[in-house]
């Protein structure tokens, strides 16, 4: 929650007639050790994008997916060629898009704005830098 507020990921606002509104939650994990043991807990926050309607929430989608083969292809021609590879891991990748429709969401259970139920989060279109 502490990044999705310091990304000022959504704003609080009356739903308008016509507007599709769309459910969110929390779904807790618990890592294991190499031994079985409990390391950490992890949580995400994640949005029910399925409950979205075409040409209403969205026009057209699109993930980035690299595969492993290519990836596997990529460093071994680095190896080959004694090139440098850099890692990068985005912990709040989905803070960090650009939305070009506008996508109501309910506010997440746990973190409704009690004097405020009646609203709803509207995401934000802006794109933020990585932090």
């Amino acid at each position: 929650m502490k990044n999705i507020k310091k990304m000022k990921t959504w704003t609080l606002i009356s739903l308008t007639l016509r507007k599709n509104k769309i459910t969110c939650k929390w779904i807790y994990k618990m890592k294991l050790e190499i031994y079985g043991g409990p390391n950490q807990f992890k949580v995400k926050f994640v949005a029910w994008g399925c409950q979205q309607k075409q040409g209403v929430d969205y026009s057209k989608t699109y993930a980035l997916m690299a595969k492993w083969h290519t990836i596997k292809a990529t460093n071994a021609l680095a190896k080959a060629k004694g090139w440098k590879v850099h890692h990068l891991d985005v912990k709040t990748t989905f803070l960090n898009g650009r939305l070009q429709e506008e996508v109501f969401m309910q506010q997440p259970q746990g973190y409704e704005q009690s004097s405020f139920t009646s609203l709803v989060c509207k995401l934000n279109h802006a794109l933020y830098g990585f932090k």
